[in-house]
């Protein structure tokens, strides 16, 4: 939240912060209802990707704000 308004000036996030959010699992949860677990090395490990749905996407939004 401490950068938001340089990141929203700059019209980017920086790549590192992809990066993390990608370590951590949550980059796929973050790509839509069943994502393709072939196309991330870290899925996100409490809900497989055949049963991830927009719930779950929303839980991972609405914790990050």
């Amino acid at each position: 939240m401490p950068n938001i308004n340089d990141w929203e000036a700059a019209k980017e996030v920086p790549p590192t912060i992809y990066k993390a959010i990608g370590e951590k699992g949550w980059l796929a949860g973050l790509m839509g209802t069943h994502y393709p677990r072939h196309l991330v090395k870290n899925v996100v490990k409490s809900v497989p990707p055949e049963k991830w749905d927009g719930f779950h996407e929303l839980i991972i939004t609405v914790s990050e704000c």
